[in-house]
């Protein structure tokens, strides 16, 4: 009897993503309330989405309410709106 699984293995990792980047939220808004930055907002933001989206994974493991294709096609989307937020915020003057 094994005690660390492959299932295991994506509950850790989905807590630590959904952990790690609500912590990184918090810290970017703090950092935001503070300095008014256009480019701290967009970074913010994406964080938001990284933490949406380890509800999300959090929420199909446990869950399995997606159709495998579907929940990749959000996660997609959600990846692609994360990168064009810091995209955003790198060339935002």
């Amino acid at each position: 009897m094994t005690l660390f699984t492959l299932g295991t293995a994506e509950n850790i990792v989905a807590a630590l993503l959904a952990i790690l980047s609500f912590t990184l939220f918090v810290i970017s808004i703090a950092a935001y309330m503070r300095h008014r930055s256009a480019r701290i907002a967009f970074v913010s933001a994406a964080f938001a989405l990284f933490f949406c989206e380890g509800i999300l994974f959090t929420y199909q493991l446990f869950y399995q309410s997606f159709a495998s294709g579907m929940f990749y096609a959000l996660i997609g989307l959600v990846s692609v709106a994360i990168l064009l937020l810091i995209f955003a915020a790198t060339f935002k003057r």
